[in-house]
């Protein structure tokens, strides 16, 4: 949540805008640990799905993981210039 503070507003921004141009995505939308190969990626992976569940429930991160879902799933070009893991984030979040 800490790495969250100081740019969600700028995430939404740049979701909302379809441009991704800072580097948020490893905390806003997490990996399954051994997806990602780069140390952000491994710092922020999800290592098991009691995490997930933990992170999906969590009042602040379920939330904004559901909004940033939302607004990367209604602008193409928000969709692409996110990894090719969202689809699949997003749905998971939905559940």
């Amino acid at each position: 949540m800490d790495a969250q503070a100081g740019v969600y507003h700028t995430v939404v921004e740049e979701l909302r805008a379809g441009r991704k141009r800072s580097h948020w995505i490893w905390f806003i939308f997490p990996q399954l640990a051994g997806l990602g190969s780069s140390p952000m990626a491994a710092r922020y992976a999800i290592s098991s799905l009691e995490e997930a569940r933990a992170y999906l429930a969590h009042h602040i991160l379920g939330p904004r993981l559901h909004e940033c879902a939302g607004w990367s799933t209604r602008s193409r070009a928000a969709r692409s210039t996110t990894s090719s893991a969202l689809p699949m984030t997003s749905r998971c979040a939905r559940r």
